[in-house]
């Protein structure tokens, strides 16, 4: 497995478990006193999931590798804009998660799209040259 792929599939992994536990933990915190015991067990399990779906689909066939590219790009932007929003711009972590979720799930459709248009384009032909 090269560094690139372990690096996309840890970012999604990631992405994913912050997402997930925070999720989590906050819809259950009005029943569940201690809501993060729920949530950081779940946010794990979709992290080591989502860690390990990149990583597989990222040698498979062309349409898991285009989805698992997506996931990837969602982990890469997401918790980059997350940190820019809430720290360098001192939004709320409301607002910051909110925006960074939209500006993640811009870069997997970018990114899924791209990926299937270069895949479909045709190729040049060779030129003929000395």
């Amino acid at each position: 497995m090269r560094l690139r792929t372990l690096a996309l599939a840890l970012a999604a992994g990631v992405s994913a478990f912050v997402l997930v536990a925070v999720a989590v933990t906050e819809l259950a915190s009005s029943r569940i006193e201690f809501s993060l015991f729920l949530g950081l067990p779940a946010g794990l399990v979709a992290g080591a999931v989502t860690t390990a779906l990149v990583a597989v689909g990222l040698g498979r066939s062309p349409a898991s590798r285009r989805f698992a590219l997506a996931a990837a790009a969602f982990g890469v932007a997401f918790p980059l804009s997350l940190v820019a929003i809430a720290f360098l711009v001192g939004s709320g972590i409301l607002t910051a998660m909110a925006v960074a979720v939209v500006v993640g799930t811009a870069a997997a459709v970018g990114t899924y799209v791209r990926a299937r248009n270069t895949e479909t384009a045709p190729e040049e032909p060779e030129r003929a040259g000395g």
